[in-house]
């Protein structure tokens, strides 16, 4: 007796949309489940990070330690579990040897959340970037999600928080505001975008310009920091609803150079170093909030961070260049960024 085999011919159609599915740029998501957990509530706000869609999800651990229950549910949520020994930073070094070459298996893949509060899996981030690749590292304290994109240094918080818990004095964002415009002005550009230098201030400090009004000036919107500081700014608005233009007063020093001891990466974190150690006596060697820290590194400087950033070509924010130095520790307390030397 012979079985037929009957073979259904495949249209075109099915052949393009099968060709399309492989070439479709995708995020995977790597989860180091012995250091965060993910409810699925977060999972769905991760999702929405995303610029491509979010399709295969990988979560690490020693399943032997993991209850059941959470073992099914992970498995109904799509993930794939690679089982790790038993031991210290052993999902860390798992996750690290098959993220580093996730895009051998997934050639399509085109942006990584690392989602692992240690910082030692920075090294995977980076070797991630060199490949091509967008990535977002994901943190967890306090049931607060934060996310950092490490190309454009900006991070947004799950749930978000109604107003930042830090606001430097007004006196230290007005230099801070001044300096960024400096910035610009020493790349031949006098008049500087609102919008732009919002912008910037943001990737600083982690609130906008109209967040510092609401705190310090009620009622008030970003606009009149401006107006309301004639010796200090000028204001043009060249059509009557289109984008505002700010520069500094004449009067105002606009030092265009690079002090000449930061010439080099390392020179840089070298400077910053000097900053940190200045505020550690003050401290008693507990973690310095970040913001603190970029003030006095920019007291010490004449210039914020982000200046000698793009002076040196480092495509990196503060807060992804800082979490890429060997020589300090980053944290989230409290919904507040910390650093602090790490210790050898």
């Amino acid at each position: 007796m012979s079985i037929l085999r009957v073979i259904q011919p495949s249209s075109p159609q099915n052949e393009w949309n099968v060709v399309q599915s492989q070439r479709q740029a995708i995020a995977i998501l790597l989860l180091d489940l012995e250091n965060i957990k993910l409810d699925p509530g977060e999972e769905k706000f991760l999702q929405t990070c995303c610029k491509y869609p979010l399709q295969i999800k990988i979560a690490f651990a020693n399943w032997r330690a993991i209850s059941s229950q959470q073992d099914i549910e992970l498995n109904d949520r799509g993930y794939q579990m690679i089982h790790v020994p038993a031991g210290k930073n052993s999902a860390d070094m798992k996750m690290t040897a098959i993220g580093s070459s996730l895009f051998v298996p997934y050639p399509n893949v085109k942006e990584v959340l690392v989602c692992s509060s240690d910082a030692d899996l920075i090294h995977l981030c980076n070797t991630l970037q060199i490949h091509g690749l967008a990535v977002q590292a994901v943190r967890k304290h306090a049931d607060i999600l934060t996310v950092l994109n490490l190309a454009t240094g900006q991070f947004v918080r799950y749930p978000q928080p109604s107003v930042p818990l830090l606001i430097p004095s007004m006196d230290e964002c007005l230099r801070s505001i001044k300096a960024l415009i400096q910035s610009e002005q020493s790349t031949q550009k006098p008049w500087v975008k609102l919008s732009e230098l919002s912008k910037k201030f943001q990737e600083v400090h982690g609130f906008t310009l109209s967040h510092l009004m609401r705190h310090y000036e009620p009622g008030k919107k970003a606009r009149n920091l401006f107006s309301d500081r004639p010796t200090e700014f000028v204001m043009h608005q060249p059509e009557e609803k289109g984008e505002i233009y700010i520069c500094l007063f004449a009067s105002d020093p606009q030092p265009t150079t690079i002090p000449s001891e930061i010439k080099s990466r390392q020179s840089l974190e070298k400077a910053l170093m000097n900053a940190l150690k200045t505020l550690l006596p003050e401290s008693e060697l507990q973690p310095v909030k970040i913001t603190e820290f970029l003030s006095q590194f920019q007291k010490q400087q004449g210039q914020p961070i982000s200046y000698f950033l793009k002076a040196l070509a480092i495509n990196h924010k503060p807060v992804a260049f800082l979490m890429t130095c060997s020589a300090f520790k980053l944290e989230l307390l409290d919904k507040v960024w910390q650093i602090e030397l790490r210790k050898l």
